[in-house]
């Protein structure tokens, strides 16, 4: 056997060997602890209430943060050159915000959306039912009131309002009503 072909299997040899001895060792799961309640009693930590449940129009909805009230839904006015494409309407939801604790919330229409029946969601608009909601921060002992319009197909049915806003520190704090129509 020549001198290269000697060095090319001690080598070959010595690598199998050492590969062999390598034992892949598990992965460590960190399981993180459960969130510290504060001293309201809510959770600290990632805010999403998934299957937070559905409420109705008139009803205020709770969240970490914050309170929503859905107070009136109705079919807006608007002029002339604002008018919905043809087969579409524009559909306002009067809201409160009230702040709930002394985090800042963020208060924006474009946190809202609708969903009908059917799957299909709709992003608010401008040029709805007056006055819009404005973009704001609440907390606690502060509110924002305003309409959030929509234009939707008009024989949408089935319809639910979604308010998600991200709250820093927390995360999206979501509340959920059924419009009813």
């Amino acid at each position: 056997m020549s001198r290269i072909a000697l060095w090319t299997t001690l080598l070959s040899s010595a690598v199998a060997l050492h590969l062999s001895s390598c034992k892949k060792e598990p992965k460590e799961t960190q399981v993180a602890p459960a969130p510290a309640p504060t001293p309201s009693g809510a959770a600290q930590g990632p805010a999403m209430l998934s299957g937070s449940p559905v409420h109705s129009v008139g009803q205020t909805a709770p969240a970490l943060d914050y309170k929503l009230t859905l107070l009136t839904v109705k079919e807006c006015k608007v002029k002339y050159y604002f008018q919905p494409k043809k087969g579409n309407i524009k559909l306002g939801a009067e809201v409160v915000i009230e702040g709930a604790a002394e985090r800042q919330v963020p208060v924006n229409p474009f946190y809202a959306q609708l969903a009908d029946g059917d799957g299909e969601t709709y992003a608010s608009t401008f040029a709805g039912c007056e006055p819009e909601l404005k973009s704001a921060q609440v907390s606690s002992g502060t509110e924002a009131r305003g309409w959030i319009s929509f234009e939707i197909p008009e024989k949408a049915r089935g319809l639910k309002f979604t308010y998600a806003p991200f709250v820093i520190g927390r995360g999206k704090q979501e509340v959920k009503f059924d419009l009813g129509r």
